[in-house]
């Protein structure tokens, strides 16, 4: 009876056996720190004291790099050997438990259990033997070990770092003692390690420009800072981490960034592009000028016309105080070909001024009613894809520009708001053109025809062959309030003309606004391929653009 109720105080495990513990003494966070282990023997009371202590563990070398060990045996007179052998993992006796340490001992004496090679693994063997037993929870000897990254192997995590393969434990007298693991497991493994190489990352750029078919993705490219180095000024001095260009879809494999840390991200266009001299236009100036004069929703002139936040930067070309009456002057003296003496952050052919965020809140409004724009990314495991949406300064229609997707980036943010605007004038509307070129009198005649009403301004920018033709005079039959304008590059063989009521009230007179003449400066039989349009498109009073299609 008594024999019964010591078996049910004490398990069998706990009546029988010894421990050997290894465990983390430190935390590890990231890759590049410094692990260091100990290795700990807990003496079962009932059992005799070991003389001999010799064990035998593997460590994962693709995780680990072995850095040093410190003996923690106190003893003047203990013996003391370390061995280790790379490439090599033990082959355990599957008859027995992974953790009857000392059972494996015999199987690996008796051959039932061996060494394989195996280039991921590195076996270490520790030996302490004294003339007298060793103390219970002492330390044998404490591992260092530099966290390596696991995105130079083939694993996906730290789950597998350490094993005690075997234990041969003695008394003093040649007894070996049964032993197996302690508490803290067979099996050593750490979780949430951060950093290491973030392997390919990829980054995708969004813009009408690719979406509409106007440039391609390889038009854009990316640079890459760390946000420590961002948010202290970007200057020429700033290391620069990576860059490089988007491919023609609009998507960019990057390398060499770290996992977990934080990236700034900048997008920018090729700002040679000759189509970025169509990105403002009579469209914009409508939209500009409509916030201007404070054409809001009341007669208190303090409600925006805007319906994006953002708008409130790509339209502010001149001065930081808002949109006002100088940015529509300067846009307007932009189309027309006037100096203004200022230096606008108009986006045209040469100048590119750029806007770029994460995708997903882009353009969305703060407590201010402020756009802002994240550039930050964090490469992890499991997140190696990042959108980015980009826009240029002076483009408020978005022609060229990504249009936020956000509900947080509308003026207005209920939810149906930006679905509304993206189907209504954000949308560019369809309307013929007829367009009448003839040789007359010996004269070139180009005339555009429209029987578009409600326009209140109009552009086209028209390249002509300046070898063969040269501009003798553009003739406006727009209406006697409208405001025209013509700007002539005879150099370049191009000019702008178009119409604008600034009063957004009086519109283009339908028949033939527009006329030009010019005289051949070579003999024509024809006028087939003189004249071509680069862009063609009308405005009404709320900002709707007018794509002309050529009859």
């Amino acid at each position: 009876m008594k024999k019964l109720l010591l078996v049910l105080l004490f398990p069998l495990t706990g009546f029988g056996q010894s421990y050997l513990d290894y465990s983390k003494v430190n935390e590890v966070t990231q890759v590049g720190d410094t692990l260091t282990v100990k290795f700990q023997y807990f003496k079962n009371p009932n059992l005799g004291d070991a003389t001999l202590t010799q064990y035998d563990f593997q460590y994962n070398n693709k995780l680990l790099a072995y850095l040093s060990h410190d003996w923690m045996v106190a003893s003047s007179s203990a013996q003391k050997a370390r061995n280790s052998w790379n490439g090599y993992k033990f082959s355990i006796d599957a008859s027995k438990g992974v953790t009857d340490f000392d059972g494996q001992y015999l199987s690996w004496l008796g051959g039932a259990a061996n060494y394989a090679q195996d280039v991921d693994w590195t076996v270490e063997r520790v030996t302490i033997q004294d003339a007298t037993g060793y103390p219970s929870e002492a330390e044998f000897v404490k591992y260092k070990f530099k966290i390596k990254d696991k995105a130079s192997s083939t694993y996906s995590d730290y789950s597998n770092l350490i094993n005690v393969n075997w234990a041969n434990f003695k008394e003093a007298d040649g007894t070996l003692i049964d032993m197996t693991v302690g508490s803290s497991g067979h099996n050593l493994s750490l979780a949430s390690i951060q950093g290491g190489d973030a392997g390919n990352v990829t980054l995708n750029v969004f813009s009408n420009i690719i979406t509409n078919n106007i440039g391609t993705g390889s038009d854009f490219t990316y640079t890459i800072y760390t946000k420590a180095d961002a948010d202290a000024g970007i200057n020429q001095n700033t290391p620069v981490i990576a860059n490089g260009a988007f491919d023609n879809s609009g998507q960019a494999t990057v390398t060499g960034l770290v996992n977990d840390t934080e990236y700034s991200v900048i997008i920018s266009i090729n700002g040679q592009r000759e189509y970025l001299n169509e990105v403002v236009t009579v469209s914009d100036l409508a939209l500009i000028f409509q916030e201007a004069i404070g054409a809001g929703s009341s007669p208190n002139g303090t409600n925006t016309t805007f319906d994006y936040a953002i708008q409130k930067i790509l339209g502010n070309v001149i001065a930081p105080s808002g949109v006002d009456f100088q940015d529509s002057y300067e846009v307007l003296a932009y189309l027309q070909g006037t100096a203004s003496g200022n230096t606008p952050w108009i986006t045209k052919t040469g100048q590119a001024f750029n806007l770029s965020g994460v995708k997903s809140t882009f353009g969305d409004k703060n407590a201010n009613g402020s756009a802002t724009f994240s550039s930050v990314i964090t490469p992890t495991d499991i997140n190696k894809s990042f959108d980015f949406a980009h826009a240029l300064n002076g483009d408020v229609n978005f022609s060229h520009s990504f249009q936020p997707t956000s509900v947080n980036a509308a003026m207005n943010t209920q939810a149906s708001k930006v679905t509304l605007m993206s189907s209504a004038k954000y949308v560019p509307l369809n309307a013929a053109l007829d367009l009448l070129s003839e040789l007359k009198d010996g004269k070139v005649i180009f005339t555009i025809k429209s029987q578009v009403e409600g326009m209140v301004g109009s552009q086209f920018n028209i390249e002509y062959d300046n070898t063969r033709l040269q501009l003798e005079d553009v003739i406006f039959d727009t209406g006697n309030s409208m405001t025209n304008f013509s700007n002539h590059i005879s150099a370049e063989g191009k000019i702008r003309v178009g119409s604008f009521d600034q009063n957004l009230n009086t519109t283009v007179k339908v028949g033939t606004p527009y006329k030009l003449i010019f005289k051949p400066l070579v003999q024509l039989t024809n006028t087939a391929g003189l004249v071509t349009f680069k862009v063609k498109e009308g405005v009404k009073a709320d900002g709707t653009q007018i794509k002309f299609q050529i009859n």
